[in-house]
């Protein structure tokens, strides 16, 4: 291709090879990430920099081994990490009921207090509590967003230790399910979030749907936490099979809860860790474990952090534990998976 300051779309259509068609779609379903708008109507001039990403996004496309989800899931990632330096972590579960967002919500308040810059969301859409478990009152909710009747840095809500909630919808049927529109435009507002944020906690909500799959897909790490209860254990391993069959890339952990001693949580980390190694080729981290503890239920009921309401209790102290890891991992964290992808996505200007 002659070097020249601007092309036509004729141009790059004789130069790739490309239908019209082809390139209008790629601008459709990649261009918010890279300056190309969303909906027509279509740039009629493109840089020689945006030639080269609508080529390496056709070649993306082709590859028999990549879906656009995965994709799509890739780019919202590094958008994540762009230039900012934005760390995510996933708490999410195969099974409703094991103590996952008090987990969640405890974790992001103790990283707070750590000095991190920390904002939690609440991705149990259409049933979200962790403002209860933080005790605050939001205004706007998650819901306010998809509705553009607020933006993101209106629904945030400050809590303990300075962290901050993206509150989600709670007792809202729509937001269970979104669609891609709908999923996409949260993560396109998350990300507005970088400058000020170190680190990104997401409470999932229970299961695999298509909304748990789209959020840990975002995930530096995923901690999967599951009880010593036979079921919540099966599922956290279902959990698991899946993400691996949708080549989830993140870092997978396991957390058990309620366990009353350290060998009763050993059993679950060999039975759930030795099964995604034997059958799925997957490493699974131990993240650590938690005591059974009375305080969690009084914590939940004054609508405080259990943290901030029992600093000593015996799961407090658990979960400072799997905290320290996580301070471990973030410090040695280079600010990103170097994929292909990222060498793509990198280069783009915010």
């Amino acid at each position: 291709m002659e070097e020249k300051e601007l092309y036509t779309l004729d141009d790059i259509c004789s130069s790739l090879g490309l239908e019209k068609n082809r390139i209008r779609f790629i601008e459709r379903e990649f261009g918010a990430f890279f300056g190309f708008p969303r909906l027509s109507p279509f740039p009629t001039l493109y840089t020689l920099k945006q030639i080269n990403i609508l080529k390496k996004i056709d070649q993306l496309l082709n590859r028999p081994d990549l879906s656009i989800f995965q994709i799509k899931s890739e780019f919202q990632r590094l958008c994540l990490e762009r230039g900012k330096g934005v760390w995510v972590i996933a708490v999410t579960s195969g099974k409703g009921g094991v103590g996952k967002t008090s987990i969640a919500v405890n974790l992001a308040v103790m990283l707070a207090g750590h000095g991190v810059r920390t904002v939690l969301f609440d991705g149990d859409l259409g049933l979200a509590n962790a403002h209860l478990f933080l005790g605050v009152n939001p205004k706007f909710s998650i819901a306010d967003l998809i509705t553009r009747r607020a933006g993101i840095e209106e629904i945030l809500v400050e809590g303990p230790c300075g962290m901050k909630l993206i509150p989600g919808g709670s007792g809202l049927f729509q937001l269970a399910e979104l669609n891609e529109p709908q999923r996409n435009r949260i993560i396109d507002e998350i990300t507005r979030l970088g400058k000020m944020t170190d680190v990104l906690v997401i409470d999932t909500s229970a299961g695999v749907s298509r909304n748990v799959l789209r959020f840990i897909s975002l995930a530096d790490e995923i901690l999967t936490v599951a009880t010593p209860n036979i079921a919540s254990t099966l599922d956290a391993f279902g959990l698991i099979r899946i993400a691996v069959q949708q080549k989830v890339a993140g870092n997978m952990n396991l957390i058990v809860n309620r366990v009353r001693s350290r060998a009763q949580a050993d059993q679950v980390f060999d039975k759930v860790i030795g099964c995604a190694n034997e059958f799925l080729g997957k490493i699974v981290e131990r993240a650590g474990y938690v005591f059974e503890d009375s305080n969690v239920e009084k914590a939940i009921q004054a609508r405080s952090p259990l943290v901030s309401l029992c600093p000593d209790s015996p799961a407090v102290l658990c979960l400072e534990e799997i905290v320290q890891k996580l301070l471990h991992k973030k410090k040695a964290w280079k600010g990103g998976r170097k994929t292909e992808l990222f060498e793509l996505f990198v280069p783009m200007e915010a």
